[in-house]
């Protein structure tokens, strides 16, 4: 019977077979004494106001605020514009141009994947002594068994390999086809293991109560490094009642069940950093929070980028400016972080935290440490962060590309924007009054007031000609809500950023998205999800 998002559940070893327990158990022969743990947490679409540490008044995220008090606080975290691309970005240190996702998703159905001569984050982790797992959503390719995470260089992999799975039943949908995505894979595994025992448990719980098994079993002679990718809060909503009963006051129901999803989430940090305290290695783990993209606006959404400009899918800031935060040892208590930080930068950055040499990393990442900046160590810390820079994307299909340069962020649109883009400002599920913005800084407590929004001038609104090259550029420093287009008065900085996206269009390899296979239909392998070729 299905409780729904707290329900009493403990994962049982046996369900996922007899080498998930071998493999926990087995002691390696390298020994890493003195390395911190890893426990990087990747939430799917979470909105820049769905944390009630930058204000919201309706987010209750009680957990995630404490970790932020104690750690350091990332205001401008950016990422790619959607969950692929994002991946991708983290795991190699690359902006998604330079491994051909710059376009999108990868679908299920289609025979493509993070490039194989990529060495990805794992990889590097399991050089310096790691025991690395991977837990929930994969969604950068699967086609073939070389593309499985335990492939890519995770010693073990619970989950889903795409987007979309229910989140009580763990199957999904995918251009009308249909079959189980939930899988039990180990690096010493030919092919992936599906697992039909856990139908009707929450997924969010699922994950959850997998990583505190691994925590709890873990090899207490190696650190360990566990990716916990969630499914949430990507929409549809789902979950329990008990949770969206927490959200009472939100008139929206749409918002409200979301919220009870972001509640879920933040009831798993509390249980893991729970769960590290009374291990006695809550002081020996770095944690990292982040969202892989600005929240989707849609009408059964939920999620709000509130003030941001945009959603999910789009180059505007509330589309690629995400709540992130990291806490741990080594780390600065109670900062926040106000420079560039891209989703590029977490290799570099936790290789340095835990003591590894970035030299081993390819000369060609795009990722820069940002240890020196956030670092304790009064030797290492400095007050300005090291990038200027960030490439947001060059998305060729839909003929839209945005780069950031200093205090100034320029948009290229040929054509106008694609359809469906969230470019408006929104500030759950409908469109924000302006009058209303102030409503960010009301909530009691700590709050940080990251984002102060100039006054909209409808004389300079950049409008997007659909017949028509446009551009853009915002000084976001001043306007970080993207209202008042600067390119008539700012001609040589516009030259400049063009000039730079015209470079990184030189560097660009072509796109791996490939059309759709029919060979992918789980129903011709035992109605489940996997590698076809």
């Amino acid at each position: 019977m299905v409780t729904g998002c707290k329900m009493e559940f403990k994962l049982k070893i046996s369900q996922c077979g007899s080498n998930l327990m071998l493999l926990i158990l087995i002691q390696l022969v390298v020994t890493s004494y003195g390395k911190p743990n890893v426990l990087f947490i990747l939430v799917d679409d979470m909105g820049f106001n769905d944390v009630s540490y930058h204000g919201s008044t309706q987010t209750k995220t009680p957990n995630i605020d404490d970790l932020g008090t104690k750690g350091t606080v990332f205001t401008r975290h950016y990422t790619q514009p959607v969950c692929s691309p994002s991946r991708g970005a983290l795991l190699t240190s690359k902006y998604a141009i330079h491994i051909g996702m710059q376009d999108g998703v990868i679908v299920g159905t289609v025979p493509a994947g993070l490039p194989l001569e990529e060495r990805l984050m794992p990889a590097f982790f399991g050089d310096m002594g790691y025991f690395t797992h991977a837990i929930g959503k994969w969604h950068v390719g699967y086609y073939k068994n070389e593309y499985l995470p335990t492939k890519r260089g995770f010693d073990t992999f619970f989950g889903f390999y795409e987007s979309g799975v229910d989140y009580y039943t763990h199957s999904r949908f995918t251009d009308h086809f249909f079959g189980l995505d939930l899988h039990w894979d180990t690096a010493a595994s030919n092919t992936s293991q599906p697992i039909w025992g856990l139908f009707g448990n929450y997924t969010t719980d699922m994950l959850t109560q997998h990583a505190k098994n691994l925590i709890e079993l873990r090899d207490e002679t190696n650190p360990f490094f566990i990716y916990l990718s969630h499914r949430a809060v990507h929409h549809p909503t789902q979950c329990d009642t008990e949770l969206i009963n927490r959200f009472g006051g939100v008139w929206n129901a749409t918002r409200r069940n979301y919220l009870a999803q972001v509640a879920s989430v933040d009831d798993s940090v509390g249980e893991l950093v729970q769960l590290l305290e009374g291990e006695g290695i809550l002081d020996d783990t770095i944690v990292v929070v982040a969202s892989d993209n600005g929240g989707q606006i849609c009408q059964d959404c939920g999620q709000s980028n509130y003030p941001l400009r945009g959603g999910k899918n789009t180059n505007f800031e509330g589309g690629v400016r995400t709540p992130a935060l990291i806490v741990g040892p080594g780390v600065q208590s109670g900062k926040t972080y106000s420079d560039y930080f891209h989703i590029t930068d977490w290799l570099p950055t936790l290789m340095d935290a835990v003591g590894g040499d970035t030299r081993d990393l390819p000369d060609d990442v795009d990722g820069i440490s940002q240890w020196d900046a956030i670092s304790s160590d009064d030797r290492r810390g400095s007050e300005k962060g090291p990038r200027d820079e960030i490439l947001v994307n060059i998305h060729n299909m839909y003929g839209e590309a945005a780069i950031i340069k200093g205090d100034y962020k320029l948009h290229y649109v040929l054509g106008g924007l694609h359809e469906g883009a969230a470019s408006d400002w929104y500030y759950s599920t409908g469109p924000l009054n302006h009058t209303d913005r102030d409503r960010i800084y009301e909530m009691d407590g700590w709050i940080l007031p990251v984002v102060n929004c100039s006054e909209p001038d409808d004389a300079t609104a950049c409008v997007f000609n659909p017949k028509e090259e446009s551009v853009c550029l915002f000084n976001i420093k001043e306007d970080p809500c993207e209202y008042n287009n600067i390119a008539d008065s700012e001609v040589e900085i516009v030259d400049e950023l063009m000039e730079r996206l015209a470079y990184f269009n030189s560097t660009m390899v072509p796109s791996i998205l490939k059309p759709s296979d029919n060979q992918s239909n789980p129903a011709l392998r035992d109605n489940v999800w996997g590698p076809w070729e």
